[in-house]
């Protein structure tokens, strides 16, 4: 079974766990990952000892019995003369083991406790001082109380009570009793969130997961070990295998872990048969189901259906939803629950519930449940007519990718024949607008054909193109897109708008885009479409004059209800706020929207702006996060660019964390998928490799990546507000690039789509202070950096390049004598430090002694000491050290980073071998903890 070789997830847990006393209770749901929280807990098996509790029929007190002979086992003696007055209590755990005294009276929990603590104590110095009892949702009442007992018993005490159970069961009541009255501590364990769920996955495979897993094992609802089972039986399968290094994943049917399959099918047998047809026919209708349409089509009607419900909730098959309602437990329950029933006793249900269906007025979600049931019921023809009816219905509204899902649906159960070409061009329509770029290439090619033979109309021909010229565009594919757009002239006039924007034909743009918004007989959708692109227009020059097309976009989408223009609008009314203040919270809306209107495609563009938003603020593991979802997406829909795109933003994310060889790394996978693309180069070198360079300090470097970038940009017909034109007229400024004292590179940047964002205008700003210092009129300089300051206050999320451009500029304050470089370069180390950048914050120090600044004390270096270093006596200037040694670098090397003599780096490697314990510095480096994206 593939398994996970750590702990993912529950790092919150495990430090409550070691920091526990008394009794504390683990609690969730069946494969939550309680046992692997336990066998973490219980590190040193001489120090835990414990029972487990088993599903009936099981005698009483088993848990207790099985660790009373735990006990035992690790030196308990039963003879000890502590144990003469328990006799009683003893026997009634280990009968034939242990002999009462005779006919004594009952036993209470309060004394079954007190004798396995006293069990516990006859052991000695040795005892165990971790008790553990598992599963306990399956104990008893009796166990209930000594349990309850126990936990009062080792209140204050320095031994430790773990249980684990579901909340459910006997034991479940006392537990919040215990909890009531602060003598238990209670730990939930709830599903991992997406993200987690993401490392799981990467933590079973030992790599990246690849394209659609993720969405293969969404349906595990978070839950650690259905994921592993899900991912084991993808492997048996053959459908997730390794080759040459790589995982490949070719999903076919939905699997279903073991485990949950067993256990479901365990359940349905304790149920009495018109119970269990109740159960399947719910489940049937979906995890979530309408008890009054299974009430129309059960025979007993509402209350027989109510009375089965009901009769399955102790069974754990069937759980109060959210909102009242009873669902299935989990959606992995609901589809163990088919797969135990037969098709032939399937379709007679499924065909009364598809006539109660049809009976009622119809709502949303009727049409896919009707071919769903439909389906189940052997009539395979008519659920595809349900499902081509669905598809167009979510075309119309919006919904792209749910159009998709439910033509592919349609076709699978009907095969294509000749009076099918009406449904794949609506599958070519769908594709195109969901983003689906090759496949969309592949089925238009495909439609036109079969539109040509079948002598279709010449405006059907004319959509088709169109369909495929938005395929080739949502690629990034332009020049194709205008290709096509060019056969059949004036038929898509805002996508002629679009296509013409991105080809920088900007005059071309904003006449076919005025000309679609004031068309009163266009479609809703091709005025959302010409008013964003008259808003990025906009977005060049006034910002105002971009927010009021965008939301005349997002107006027009709301009035008709179309919800994947409206999520488009909404993302680049977000791109406003990220320009202006660098703020996040929009483009989260924005994503929520895209994920609600079913566009990958869009998606994907949401994902590229929270990853390159969260790399400009120097927000790590949030950019990479965003990358990798972005990554996820360009690939499944085939998009090179957007590949590419996101590799980039994976090595920014890399670079503003810090780590260069992963920077690096990111950047040549961006390059090989780039071909002769000038914007990608320019960001893959300029930003994932350059700014990289920078941030390390290795000047020279990261001056031949920048002159490089720079140099691909420039091939563009004009500026385009890219990170690595932030700090380009800077670095020009102040280390004379070209030879012009950065006059070039101020002159090229000033310019209104460059300084329109609120940070890098600030950054500009700055080259001219530098420019005006260097030229003596420090009141000039001055008056530059006090606007400068103005825009950096507005974003102070900005502050990884407001920090980046003050150590370059405070060289040449320093020099010339003006402006706060001593105060400049104070806060920029405390930034840099607080944040691992350990030669950042080292370069920003020794400038700062040249400015007069008091060198800090011994011992007090960037970083901040983890915990476990902390307990060794290691200082925060020996993890600066221990850092850049990790990367593989020599004393030399590390005493240029820091600022220091390789002598003093030599004695910080001597104290870290000796406080460590470690014996040469490959096993130092493994103890490194470097801020890792």
């Amino acid at each position: 079974m593939l398994r996970a070789t750590r702990v993912v997830g529950r790092q919150g847990e495990l430090q409550l766990l070691a920091n526990a006393t008394g009794t504390v209770v683990l609690a969730g749901g069946a494969g939550m990952g309680k046992s692997t929280l336990v066998r973490q807990a219980a590190s040193d098996p001489s120090e835990a000892t414990g029972g487990r509790a088993t599903p009936p029929p099981a005698p009483a007190l088993r848990p207790l019995a099985e660790l009373a002979l735990a006990l035992i086992r690790a030196g308990g003696h039963l003879l000890d003369p502590r144990l003469a007055l328990h006799g009683n209590a003893l026997s009634v755990l280990l009968p034939g083991m242990v002999g009462g005294p005779g006919d004594a009276e009952p036993v209470s929990p309060l004394q079954v406790a007190d004798a396995v603590l006293r069990l516990r104590d006859s052991i000695g110095r040795k005892a165990p001082s971790l008790l553990v009892l598992e599963d306990l949702h399956w104990a008893d009442h009796q166990t209930a109380a000594v349990v309850e007992s126990l936990a009062d018993a080792l209140h204050g005490s320095t031994v430790t009570l773990l249980c684990t159970l579901r909340p459910e069961g006997p034991v479940w009541p006392a537990v919040r009793r215990l909890v009531q009255r602060h003598v238990a501590s209670l730990i939930e364990l709830g599903p991992l969130a997406d993200a987690e769920v993401r490392d799981l996955v990467s933590a079973c495979l030992g790599a990246d997961p690849p394209g659609r897993l993720m969405e293969a094992v969404a349906v595990a609802g978070g839950v650690p070990l259905f994921v592993e089972e899900l991912l084991t039986a993808y492997e048996q399968r053959g459908e997730l295998c390794r080759q040459n290094g790589r995982w490949t994943f070719r999903p076919g049917r939905a699997a279903l872990p073991p485990s949950v399959g067993e256990n479901v099918a365990a359940r349905l047998r304790e149920l009495d048969g018109d119970v269990r047809v109740v159960v399947e026919a719910a489940a049937l209708l979906g995890q979530e189901f309408d008890a009054t349409l299974l009430a129309a089509a059960i025979a007993g009607g509402a209350e027989a259906v109510d009375d089965a419900l009901l009769a399955a909730v102790p069974l754990g098959l069937l759980a109060p939803g959210e909102t009242g309602p009873l669902r299935f437990a989990h959606a992995l329950v609901r589809e163990a629950v088919l797969a135990a029933a037969t098709g032939a006793r399937l379709q007679p249900i499924a065909l009364r519930l598809l006539a109660a269906l049809e009976a009622r007025p119809p709502s949303d979600g009727d049409l896919e449940l009707a071919a769903a049931l439909a389906t189940s019921g052997g009539q395979h023809e008519r659920a595809a007519a349900f499902l081509d009816r669905a598809g167009r219905r979510h075309l119309d509204r919006g919904y792209p990718a749910a159009a998709v899902e439910c033509i592919d649906q349609a076709f699978a159960l009907s095969p294509p024949t000749a009076t099918s070409l009406e449904r794949r061009e609506a599958l070519l329509e769908a594709l195109a607008l969901a983003g689906d770029a090759e496949r969309a290439r592949s089925e238009g090619e495909l439609v036109r054909r079969q539109l040509a033979t079948a002598g279709a109309s010449a405006a059907r021909r004319r959509a088709c193109t169109v369909a495929m010229a938005r395929a080739a565009a949502n690629a990034g594919r332009w020049t194709e897109a205008a290709a096509l757009l060019a056969e059949v002239p004036g038929a898509a006039s805002s996508l002629e708008a679009l296509v013409a924007f991105e080809l920088g034909r900007f005059e071309e743009a904003d006449a076919s885009a005025r000309r679609a918004a004031a068309d009163g007989s266009a479609p809703p959708s091709a005025v959302c479409e010409a008013s964003e692109v008259l808003g990025r227009l906009g977005r060049r020059r006034d910002l105002d004059e971009a927010a009021f097309w965008f939301s005349r976009a997002a107006a027009t989408a709301e009035l008709h209800d179309l919800a994947l223009w409206r999520a488009r609008a909404h993302h680049e009314l977000a791109t406003i706020d990220q320009l202006r203040t660098l703020s996040i919270s929009g483009l989260e809306d924005a994503r929520q929207a895209a994920i609600a209107a079913s566009a990958p495609g869009l998606l994907s563009a949401v994902e590229f702006h929270l990853a390159a938003v969260h790399g400009v603020r120097f927000e790590p593991e949030a950019a990479l996060a965003a990358a990798r979802r972005c990554l996820d997406t360009a690939r499944r829909l085939g998009a090179s660019r957007q590949e590419a795109w996101a590799w980039n933003l994976i090595g920014q994310a890399h670079a503003v964390a810090g780590d260069r060889i992963r920077a690096t790394a990111a950047a040549a996978e961006a390059l090989t998928l780039a071909g002769d693309d000038p914007e990608v180069i320019g960001v893959a070198v300029g930003t994932a490799r350059g700014l990289a360079s920078l941030i390390v300090e290795d000047r020279d470097r990261a001056i031949a990546e920048w002159r490089e970038a720079i140099a691909a940009l420039r091939r563009l017909p004009g500026p385009t507000p890219l990170p690595p034109w932030y700090l380009w007229p800077l670095l020009s400024t102040c280390l004379d690039l070209e030879g012009d004292g950065g006059a070039r590179a101020r002159a090229e940047t000033d310019t209104a789509d460059l300084r329109l964002a609120t940070g890098p205008d600030g950054l500009w700003h700055m080259a001219e202070a530098v420019a005006r210092g260097r030229a003596g009129d420090a009141p000039a300089a001055q008056a530059a950096l006090d606007r400068a300051g103005a825009c950096f206050r507005l974003v102070p999320a900005f502050a990884g390049y407001v920090h980046l451009g003050r150590r370059l500029a405070a060289e040449a304050a320093l020099d010339q004598g003006w402006g706060q470089p001593a105060e400049w370069l104070v806060e920029a180390a405390a930034w840099f430090g607080e944040r691992g950048l350990v030669t950042a914050a080292g370069a920003c120090r020794s400038l700062a002694r040249r400015a007069g600044v008091p060198e800090r004390r011994a011992g007090r270096g960037a970083s901040a000491v983890p915990a476990h270093l902390t307990a060794m006596g290691v200082t925060s200037r020996e993890v600066d050290v221990l850092r850049l040694l990790a990367e593989g670098l020599t004393n030399r090397v590390i005493a240029e980073r820091l600022y220091v003599s390789p002598r003093t780096v030599k004695g910080h490697i001597e104290s870290l071998l000796a406080k460590t314990g470690a014996s040469n510095r490959t096993q130092l480096a493994t103890l490194a903890v470097r801020p890792r994206a």
